[in-house]
């Protein structure tokens, strides 16, 4: 969310500094910032068999700090790092805490009302979790990405990332391939609309009851009693979780409102499908409302 965040700032300055996004956006200097985020997911367990859907409610905290330094009146340089905590109301072997630290570059070839902006990421990330040790991971994400603005009150977002997942299970050892589309309208000064289209191509994990089709397409498996708690030894009378080559649509839709200078509200929903190979596709919404506060 808080590459949205951002772009959202920078279509504030754009709509308010139409000719100088560049010395806007790029002042440089050091921030702090924290997120409270309460969401519910409807099928947790990423399953396409209702008999192993589980849903429930997270909350999210996060805090931390980042710096940003102008290279020239062209391109800057973002430095970050954070740490976070997630607290699952029923499930709560998944809770868990997270370390997270990010590089971005980003450059305005040529200046102008309309010129786009381009970035380049690099992120690293780790996750430790309360009772799931096969979860606990090591994420790298690189990505490149642009920004434009489409007329008096549209901005668009465009990114790729390759995420790497390096887990204490092979089972959760996944890559995967992702692109966005996203468009931002200013519905007025302090509120603004989006509508965010995700594709991804990779690999995934569920959580069910085995079955010769999950058997056959995974390419890796093991147990997982997050969810119930299992009976005998191996994936034969339990819930496990599998690995598969999938690709995911997710469809997004949500606004942020500016409270005041530092605090805004958003709120979202999230549809998601997931077609995995040789298994049925799986679906579920997300729904979240979250605080954040920059300081």
């Amino acid at each position: 969310m808080r590459l949205l965040h951002l772009s959202l700032a920078a279509f504030c300055l754009l709509l308010a500094v139409p000719s100088a996004f560049a010395a806007g956006y790029y002042g440089g200097g050091a921030y702090a910032d924290a997120e409270l985020d309460l969401r519910y997911e409807s099928n947790l367990s990423r399953s396409s068999e209702s008999a192993d859907i589980e849903e429930d409610m997270i909350t999210a905290l996060s805090a931390g700090a980042g710096y940003m330094k102008p290279l020239n009146d062209k391109s800057q340089l973002l430095i970050s790092a954070y740490l976070a905590h997630e607290r699952f109301a029923e499930f709560k072997d998944l809770n868990n805490v997270s370390a997270n630290s990010a590089i971005v570059y980003t450059i305005q070839p040529n200046k102008g009302y309309n010129s786009p902006f381009y970035r380049l990421s690099a992120n690293l990330s780790w996750w430790d979790y309360n009772r799931s040790q096969i979860r606990d991971s090591y994420i790298l994400r690189t990505g490149a990405g642009m920004t434009k603005r489409l007329g008096q009150q549209w901005i668009m977002n465009l990114d790729y990332h390759f995420q790497r997942r390096m887990s204490e299970a092979e089972v959760f050892d996944t890559d995967r391939h992702e692109l966005r589309a996203q468009l931002i309208y200013a519905y007025s000064p302090e509120i603004s609309l989006f509508a965010n289209y995700d594709l991804h191509v990779g690999e995934v994990v569920s959580t069910a009851t085995p079955t010769p089709a999950i058997r056959s397409a995974a390419s890796s498996i093991a147990p997982d009693d997050v969810f119930t708690t299992g009976i005998g030894p191996g994936c034969t009378n339990r819930r496990c979780a599998y690995r598969l080559d999938a690709v995911g649509h997710f469809f997004e839709t949500g606004m942020e409102m500016e409270l005041n200078q530092l605090l805004s509200l958003s709120l979202s929903g999230r549809y998601f499908v997931v077609d995995g190979d040789g298994v049925a596709a799986y679906r579920g919404w997300l729904y979240r409302a979250g605080l954040y506060m920059q300081f």
